[in-house]
């Protein structure tokens, strides 16, 4: 793959630091390295538990990764 892709990815996180969810919010425009930066995601267990005064950012998905990381 070429070395210069890049994406990003929408994450939404619960009060416990866990993912809920994760989405595409910027393609690379190659479907399997989009796939392979979403996939990365799931070994992760959890985040540290947030502090209260951005849980609801962290639910409502303002984190944004850019992989690669």
């Amino acid at each position: 793959m070429d070395k210069g892709l890049k994406c990003r990815i929408r994450l939404f996180i619960a009060a416990n630091g866990k993912i809920l969810n994760s989405e595409i919010y910027e393609s690379s425009g190659v479907e399997e390295f989009d796939n392979k930066a979403l996939s990365s995601l799931k070994n992760i267990q959890s985040f540290p538990e947030p502090k209260v005064e951005i849980v609801s950012r962290l639910a409502s998905g303002e984190v944004v990764l850019g992989f690669p990381l």
